[in-house]
């Protein structure tokens, strides 16, 4: 029993450790570089120096960490489809080391929030993470199995196992080296464009600044006529137009005396 027990104990730190792995250091960008560290210890205390200490330091700072039932159930839904012998490696920690199962579930929440958050941005990048987290989470444990018998089958399969993880960098390496490529080629046929058309995209560029400012001159607007001037103005219309109705008419009146 106390055995058994033992290799939970043990287990459940590589539960940790793969989680600590997984969600800082595998993380990248959307640019493609590596994310920042994160830091499972408590900033402003040192680091401790060996494993067993850093691993009971991020536990209890995890103990201390909250979680909801249902942010649980996400946690241990994700494990169960993604590696179903760490869902069961949970199950049997929540029964006889309920810390290490709080902090596994911690660790594997925020992963499960940050994958989620990765692939509203780049389904890619969180399918080639979530294959990380797989590869990563079967080699911790195998590892963490060896620690406690030699085993040499085991040792065949966590040899493999490492090889995978490895070609699988590799491949995404190469991806994304394909991908820098074809940038690099547009942007060279950018920069050729450009460069061809240099004085005649200037001056395109230049016209239509030069209509975009004449167009919003402001218009010469008309003075406008006070009341009292358009009255006078309009009895000056009406004099003028009967002095000419009179001159019009005298004609008319001597022509009819000489009649």
């Amino acid at each position: 029993m106390f055995q058994s027990k033992r290799c939970l104990n043990l287990l459940g730190v590589a539960v940790l450790m793969f989680a600590c792995a997984v969600g800082s250091s595998r993380l990248t960008l959307a640019d493609g570089t590596a994310a920042p560290e994160v830091k499972s210890i408590p900033s402003g205390k040192p680091n401790p120096a060996t494993r067993s200490e850093r691993n009971a330091a991020s536990a209890k700072a995890h103990a201390t960490t909250k979680i909801t039932a249902e942010r649980e159930a996400v946690a241990i839904a994700f494990a169960g489809q993604n590696h179903p012998e760490l869902s069961l490696l949970l199950a049997n920690l929540k029964q006889n080391n309920p810390t290490e199962y709080h902090a596994a579930v911690v660790e594997l929440d925020r992963i499960v929030e940050r994958l989620a958050s990765l692939k509203s941005k780049n389904v890619s990048q969180h399918d080639s993470e979530l294959a990380h987290w797989k590869m990563d989470s079967r080699i911790r444990l195998m590892a963490a199995r060896l620690t406690m018998s030699d085993n040499p089958a085991l040792e065949a399969e966590l040899k493999v196992a490492v090889r995978e993880k490895v070609e699988l960098t590799l491949a995404e390496r190469k991806a994304e080296r394909d991908r820098l490529q074809k940038r690099v080629e547009k942007l060279d046929q950018t920069i050729g464009d450009l460069a061809t058309k240099l004085d005649e995209v200037a001056e395109k560029e230049f016209a239509a600044l030069k209509r975009s400012a004449q167009s919003s001159k402001p218009t010469a607007k008309t003075k406008p006529v006070k009341k009292g001037e358009a009255h006078a103005a309009a009895k000056s219309v009406d004099r003028t137009a009967n002095s000419k109705d009179k001159g019009a008419a005298k004609p008319s009146v001597k022509a009819s005396m000489d009649k």
